[in-house]
């Protein structure tokens, strides 16, 4: 018996062959195979009788993933400050070798998730303040990868309030004058 495992391109990977003795008409053969990479791989056995007979199993196609999809969120960009509380996420999200299963989204470390088609954008509506949003996606074998973003949202300038020279003020100098104020945001 010769169990034969080739990669995409044809490419031996495995070969083994086990004798049995003579008389045994019937066994049940397993090989423990470590396939690396990733990737789609063709297996297959040949047996030879004691007669000389040739018998070969039909070919199967097995593909083997241990990656999680690439995740990245391209908008809002990490770190930054928004002016306005009106933000379109956007995603990218691919997977080498398998379909896409589900894109989902979360604001509140993971409490609630939303499900969106992958590449499909969001708008969200947000008030002042700083967010972090994970979004996530995974493949059909449920290999999962994402990304988070942490931004804020500050829709109001900065409050002031002048101290000095207070309104309506009047000086007997003009060198020197001390303008100052409180600034807050």
């Amino acid at each position: 018996t010769n169990l034969t495992v080739v990669d995409s391109t044809n490419t031996s990977i495995f070969s083994q062959v086990t004798q049995f003795a003579e008389d045994v008409t019937s066994y049940t053969l397993g090989i423990v195979v470590s396939l690396v990479p990733d990737g789609v791989y063709q297996w297959w056995y040949t047996i030879t009788d004691w007669a000389g007979n040739k018998g070969t199993s039909a070919t199967y196609n097995i593909t083997t993933d241990t990656t999680a999809p690439d995740v990245n969120i391209t908008y809002p960009i990490n770190g930054s400050t928004y002016p306005n509380a009106n933000l379109t996420f956007t995603f990218t999200q691919s997977d080498a070798l398998l379909e896409l299963d589900t894109c989902w989204y979360t604001n509140d470390s993971g409490t609630t998730n939303y499900t969106i088609n992958c590449g499909e954008t969001t708008t969200q509506n947000l008030s002042d303040g700083t967010f972090t949003y994970s979004y996530y996606a995974n493949d059909s074998i449920n290999n999962t990868g994402s990304s988070s973003v942490t931004f804020s949202i500050s829709t109001s300038g900065p409050a002031i309030t002048l101290k000095t020279p207070t309104d309506d003020t009047w000086l007997n100098y003009k060198n020197n004058i001390n303008f100052s104020l409180n600034a807050t945001d």
